[in-house]
């Protein structure tokens, strides 16, 4: 489970290695991202799945090889994020149910409440498809520019 200490100076790589790859403009957009799929941390199968870490993983690797990418390649980049293939499930009494996530309904944490429990698994056939994502992510960074 991730800290709220965690949670800090994650937010403050994130912002640095934003500014580092002149993404700036895609602060408010990512937060909002990850507030959406916050508590996936608690269990994907893998750490390096974790929405948070996932993220600066990229962005490292950005900022080492390539510099600044436009909108266009950076939203696909993100779009093809492990976490964003998870598909999560309710459990009731130990249990799995059909009960489905859908990340186009609510949040995370909003499904989290409905259910006792909840499980996740990388899923080869995400509810979100990458070309999706990209085209939300490009179309929320665009509102955001034009916004400011």
């Amino acid at each position: 489970m991730e800290t709220a200490a965690t949670h800090r100076k994650q937010e403050r790589q994130l912002r640095g290695l934003l500014a580092v790859c002149r993404l700036l403009q895609w602060h408010p957009v990512l937060r909002e991202l990850l507030a959406h799929y916050d508590g996936l941390a608690d269990v994907v199968s893998s750490p390096r799945d974790a929405p948070r870490g996932a993220l600066l993983h990229e962005l490292r690797h950005i900022a080492q090889t390539s510099g600044q990418p436009s909108d266009a390649l950076f939203a696909q980049r993100i779009a093809q994020l492990p976490f964003l293939s998870y598909r999560v499930l309710s459990v009731e009494r130990q249990r799995p149910t059909r009960c489905t996530w859908d990340p186009c309904a609510q949040p995370l944490a909003a499904f989290r409440r409905s259910a006792q429990a909840i499980t996740a698994y990388p899923s080869p056939d995400p509810v979100l498809p990458p070309p999706v994502v990209e085209r939300r992510l490009l179309t929320a960074v665009r509102r955001q520019r034009y916004a400011s």
